[in-house]
């Protein structure tokens, strides 16, 4: 039996968690971990976390992945396409009109590439989260926050929607803590009589 995995199947095993689309993008771009987040300008160690899923990506990651030419939507639902038109560093900078030297708005606005609509997208996203978050005083867990930022990306949900989400989990969260217990982790008895 072949043990090497088929192209085909990491690209589905990629689409199906954050960890593996990490990893999968580093392999695409035939780094190792430690190159990898070294062309991202992050610690070793915190790529290591990322693509193990023992923490999720900041916006700066992500960010480092556009520019890299990765779909940010992509990287952070597994949503296609994978990768951005053009390709990544060298083919961005090779498109981009620079308006300085053109001198017209229609070459400023061809200058602005989808990575940068995504990124500002994704940045807002980023921001909404954080102020629904101090809004309601409470942090989801991680794979929350992670699905909270999607809907905010991809389908629009507003701060307002971030915050009634969060406070439902708040509230959930609650609800599942233990209740306390009498003297000795005992449940006090209710008496007859």
């Amino acid at each position: 039996m072949n043990s090497k995995k088929t192209e085909q199947g990491i690209a589905i095993e990629a689409a199906l968690n954050l960890q593996s689309r990490l990893k999968h993008a580093r392999e695409m771009l035939k780094l190792s971990q430690r190159a990898m987040a070294k062309r991202l300008e992050i610690d070793f160690r915190s790529w290591q976390h990322y693509e193990y899923g023992k923490r999720t990506p900041g916006i700066r990651v992500i960010q480092g992945l556009a520019r890299e030419g990765f779909n940010p939507l992509w990287v952070l639902s597994g949503e296609e396409p994978m990768r951005e038109a053009g390709g990544g560093r060298a083919e961005a900078q090779r498109d981009r009109v620079d308006p300085t030297l053109v001198g017209d708005a229609e070459a400023a606005n061809r200058s602005k590439t989808s990575s940068e609509v995504s990124m500002a997208r994704l940045r807002a996203a980023h921001e909404g989260l954080e102020a629904a978050q101090n809004t309601v005083g409470y942090q989801p867990p991680v794979l929350l926050q992670e699905a909270i930022r999607v809907l905010m990306y991809s389908h629009g949900l507003d701060r307002e929607g971030a915050v009634i989400l969060v406070d439902f989990m708040k509230r959930q969260a609650d609800l599942d803590k233990p209740r306390p217990r009498g003297r000795k982790g005992l449940r006090p008895v209710k008496r007859m009589g």
